[in-house]
């Protein structure tokens, strides 16, 4: 026997632990679902004719208006007053008898629905899920990107397309940094920026004092990267065939939902140009 207790105690824990509860991300504020039963209704029409008190609904169903008062349920809306069949149910569930209750506050939602739960007159009480359109960026060719759909882009959009705090290292044979559809986050060196200009049409970098910033790296006038196989500071892609970084930088972030190519696996961040390649022959692995 108390084997038995233990087990149910343990039941009752993890239930408490994984229950859903109210979050404003995904759940629409103030608002719970519920669906009457057709004995507490009493019509086919599944039409409720509630007054308020004090501005808070009073249904003449005893139980739940004790909840509401406990709750203060401030409204109620019928979800599906016009149906084809009343007469049809899935075990009793009336598509008519269905409510959307609206409370005062968010303050008390989660004890609300446990208790509208428990009620005999109602079938089910859950909170309203948020039904959102997945964000899709307007870069022309970003049908051709199937890997979006493998990994969930769009699921993941639809909360956050990053931000230029985040920072990326494209390791690799150089990137054009100047392309229209990176530019836009390719990283800027803030420590080296005063008194020196980027020429984003030619893909050149001018002025810097010609001393490291002692922002760290030891690397002189590094305002967007650093090019390691040529020790200077334009990380930029010039051998046509050593393309592979800018790929790269493209996969990881070109900028989104600016109209222009593809999108980024994060449409915003901040990528920082780092090149293991020559200018003019193919690159033979980063060096």
């Amino acid at each position: 026997m108390k084997r038995f207790i233990i087990i149910i105690s343990l039941i009752v824990a993890i239930t408490a632990i994984f229950a859903i509860k109210f979050d404003p991300d995904y759940f629409v504020s103030k608002s719970i679902i519920v669906c009457f039963t057709k004995t507490a209704i009493g019509n086919d029409t599944g039409k409720i004719d509630f007054t308020k008190n004090e501005g808070v609904v009073q249904t003449g169903i005893s139980s739940f208006d004790k909840l509401a008062l406990e709750y203060r349920i401030v409204d109620m809306q019928q979800m599906h007053p016009y149906v084809k069949d009343p007469t049809w149910n899935d075990n009793g569930l009336y598509l008519q008898n269905t409510y959307r209750l609206t409370l005062a506050s968010d303050d008390n939602i989660d004890e609300a629905v446990e208790a509208l739960s428990n009620d005999k007159n109602l079938i089910y009480a859950e909170l309203e899920g948020i039904v959102r359109s997945k964000f899709v960026p307007d870069d022309p060719l970003i049908t051709q990107q199937y890997v979006h759909d493998v990994i969930r882009s769009y699921d993941a959009w639809d909360y956050i397309q990053g931000s230029h705090n985040v920072k990326v290292a494209i390791t690799d044979s150089g990137v054009k940094w100047n392309h229209p559809d990176l530019r836009g986050n390719i990283w800027i060196n803030p420590a080296e920026a005063p008194g020196m200009t980027i020429n984003w049409d030619a893909g050149t970098i001018s002025g810097g004092n010609g001393i490291d910033a002692g922002e760290g790296g030891n690397k002189i006038d590094d305002l967007v990267g650093w090019d390691f196989y040529a020790n200077d500071n334009n990380p930029i892609q010039n051998y046509a065939g050593n393309y592979h970084g800018t790929h790269v930088a493209g996969c990881a972030g070109a900028v989104g939902n600016n109209a222009i190519g593809v999108v980024g696996t994060s449409p915003i961040v901040s990528l920082i140009i780092c090149k293991g390649a020559p200018d003019s022959s193919p690159s033979q692995g980063i060096s």
